[in-house]
């Protein structure tokens, strides 16, 4: 009997899969064999992260480039915005990525997994 956990009608993208919360994710729908794409910088990285996954895209590029955004979220129904960036360089990068994400979802109707996470908490100088 196979006890697999599947839905066809879940095809997932992640961005930021290559670090720990986006990894957790992907490892998890690639373990259910449901149909993932990520978004990532560092190919060599991602396929040494996730070997023999028979149900993975692996896309390189950035999620700032909002036309290979788009064209990468095309026919997805979920979008997991597991990006981050550096405290240093997240004003001026986190919004305007989390823009062209919530677009890219727009036109496909998709939801959007966001986790969040503490640094607009930092108060400067600490």
């Amino acid at each position: 009997m196979n006890t697999t956990l599947t839905n066809p009608s879940i095809d997932t993208l992640v961005l930021g899969a290559t670090g720990s919360i986006g990894y957790a994710v992907t490892a998890n729908l690639l373990a259910r064999q449901l149909p993932v794409t990520i978004l990532v910088r560092n190919r060599a990285k991602a396929e040494a992260l996730f070997p023999d996954a028979p149900t993975l895209t692996i896309v390189v590029g950035d999620a700032q480039d909002a036309a290979l955004l788009n064209r990468v979220a095309i026919g997805k129904t979920h979008i997991f915005h597991g990006i981050n960036y550096p405290y240093n360089e997240w004003f001026g990068n986190m919004d305007t990525v989390t823009q062209k994400v919530i677009d890219a979802a727009g036109h496909q109707k998709a939801t959007i997994v966001f986790p969040g996470n503490i640094y607009n908490l930092e108060t400067h100088g600490s």
